[in-house]
């Protein structure tokens, strides 16, 4: 047992989804040829002047309300000064004294146990410039300087590295389901700074904070965390003092790396932006916004569940927004939920997962995945031909109504019964205990009768008739 008091915090940058730039008309397309997606307003010319993008404060109004946060309907900003070379202005707008969400939570699951995390802020600001660094020079992609970004700032409330990771999940797949950013972590468009400090057991008073920037990965936040407790916990066992400092994870050495250290808390000169006056967000405009939110997949999990999906498949399911998308499709266009999703979770997964496909690439109608589904839930076709057919309908998109119409209709029931009744003078002492309501021998008899059949009637109406043949 840890002799240490681990405490958390961490701070989320996330680039949104506009058409512009925060405070220009440039494109909000960084990954187009460096330094073409520029405005006047991004380099700070004379005389230019800022105007608020009205998509990025929708953008912060949906998450915010998302991570259960107050809202404040009054919009201001400040000017936070500090010289950089990713900084072309000189000083960076963002809302260091006003944010627009305040006072929020969010929780996650940990251990099959649900833990809360407090946010204390969410604001929104304008990214920096793109630094790229080589032996001798430094090069600068201005197409970054501008993004819109909004800023998520948890209260010091976490102990420990796995809940952290499920946090920054959590917040990347609301971002992704709201559809306000991408959330891809390696492409820089959501970064996660970790504040740590360790203390020993039943102090209240926090240890020396120390700060890890800019990591990029679920796995690289734990792979951090645990690494910096241990530093930490080597130096405070040998007697020593934790420096106040800003490290890095190097993910090749696995350890956090010194940056440069803290003496005293940096003075930012903050003052209200001069160049945006505040501004007042209508009430039915903000209720507006937060009505034209998208499904949020844990809303999406809760609406599955009481469908009938299981938790754990739910969860599978949620994993890629595409794939839920794709099954929810097919939940408007069959009842047969149960089969739908084994069938989808086995062998639809398993086939694209196989043979590498995107849902892009399926060639066959939704229509006639659902109906083959709702032909299977009927109980109409059997478990088996349902596979051979969907191997049929990703070669050639047919429709199981036409090919399965007159299947059961050509069987000879007392063929079927006659069959049946040969396997249960077979098995005479199963079919006494079956007959007293022993459900499991009922379940062997079926499958016998299953095997015996070989696929020439389905499932369901063998039980139905193996039921009839107990009673006579």
């Amino acid at each position: 047992m840890s002799k240490y008091q681990v405490t958390i915090g961490l701070e989320i940058h996330v680039e949104t989804k506009t058409k512009t730039k925060m405070f220009s008309s440039a494109p909000n397309n960084y990954s187009a040829t460096p330094n073409v997606n520029v405005s006047v307003v991004d380099m700070a010319f004379p005389g230019v002047l800022p105007t608020i993008n009205l998509e990025a404060v929708r953008n912060a109004i949906q998450l915010s309300h998302a991570l259960n946060m107050k809202i404040d309907p009054l919009v201001r900003f400040d000017r936070k000064n500090y010289f950089y070379s990713d900084l072309p202005k000189g000083y960076q707008i963002t809302q260091q004294f006003f944010p627009i969400g305040s006072n929020g939570f969010l929780d996650v699951e940990v251990n099959n146990e649900i833990k809360r995390v407090d946010i204390e802020r969410l604001h929104m600001e304008e990214d920096t410039a793109k630094q790229l660094h080589f032996d001798d020079y430094t090069l600068l992609n201005f197409n970054r300087a501008g993004v819109p970004l909004v800023e998520i700032v948890t209260k010091p409330c976490i102990n420990d590295s796995a809940t952290a990771q499920e946090f920054v999940d959590k917040i990347r797949e609301t971002i992704i389901y709201l559809e306000v950013g991408d959330g891809k972590m390696e492409e820089g468009s959501l970064r996660c700074d970790v504040n740590i400090s360790l203390a020993p057991l039943g102090q209240t008073k926090l240890g020396t904070k120390v700060e890890i920037k800019n990591i990029n990965s679920l796995s690289f936040i734990k792979k951090a965390i645990d690494f910096e407790i241990e530093r930490q916990s080597k130096i405070l066992d040998d007697g020593g003092l934790i420096a106040q400092e800003t490290r890095r994870y190097d993910q090749s050495t696995r350890e956090t790396v010194l940056m440069r250290t803290k003496k005293d808390a940096i003075d930012y000169k903050y003052f209200p932006e001069p160049n945006l006056l505040p501004y007042r967000l209508k009430a039915a405009f903000i209720a507006e916004t937060i009505a034209a939110s998208k499904e949020l997949a844990s809303i999406k999990s809760e609406r599955y569940q009481k469908l009938g999906v299981s938790k754990t498949q739910a969860k599978i399911i949620l994993r890629n927004k595409e794939m839920a998308a794709y099954f929810d499709a097919l939940l408007l266009q069959t009842d047969a939920i149960k089969e739908l999703t084994n069938f989808f979770l086995g062998e639809f997964l398993g086939y694209l997962n196989k043979n590498n496909l995107n849902l892009s690439d399926l060639e066959f109608s939704q229509k006639h995945f659902a109906s083959l589904m709702t032909l299977l839930g009927k109980g109409q076709i059997s478990y088996s031909e349902a596979k051979e057919f969907f191997y049929r309908l990703v070669k050639e998109d047919l429709d199981p109504l036409t090919v399965f119409k007159d299947k059961d209709q050509a069987v000879d029931v007392l063929e079927v019964k006659n069959a049946m009744r040969e396997v249960l003078a077979r098995f005479p002492e199963e079919t006494k205990k079956a007959r007293d309501n022993n459900m499991a021998l009922f379940g062997f008899l079926t499958g016998q009768c299953i095997k015996a059949l070989n696929g020439k009637i389905n499932p369901k109406e063998i039980a139905k008739l193996l039921k009839e043949l107990l009673e006579e």
